[in-house]
């Protein structure tokens, strides 16, 4: 990567939290990065909190729902239909905005399995 491409990334920082009753575990949950295109350029699991290497001039769209991927393979064409489905979460990152999100899960959070739901977007 060149040094002035470098010089404008800057980290996103996204914090999460997720409402669930004390005896469960909280749903694993995945954070996804598009750009202001659509396009997913970024994904990592989360817990309470991460950080997305951004260009802070660039606008995204930061969703935070259960983890839909699948190790080694692509993320599949329909994916924010099935993070609606799944009751995930959405919001703008904005160049004027501070560098930092908070997401609040709600406990309706649903998990999905794509290999085995038959529901089309």
């Amino acid at each position: 990567m060149p040094k002035e491409d470098a010089d404008k990334n800057e980290s996103l920082l996204v914090e999460i939290s997720i409402a669930t009753a004390k005896d469960k575990r909280p749903p694993d949950v995945r954070v996804y990065l598009f750009d202001a295109a659509g396009r997913l350029t970024h994904s990592v699991k989360a817990r309470e909190r991460v950080e997305l290497r951004i260009d802070p001039q660039q606008r995204y769209r930061v969703t935070v729902g259960p983890d839909l991927m699948k190790e080694g393979k692509p993320a599949p064409a329909d994916l924010n239909a099935w993070l609606v489905k799944a009751g995930a979460i959405s919001q703008d990152y904005l160049p004027q905005n501070p560098l930092k999100i908070s997401v609040s899960l709600p406990a309706s959070l649903r998990p999905v399995d794509l290999a085995v739901n038959s529901w089309k977007p």
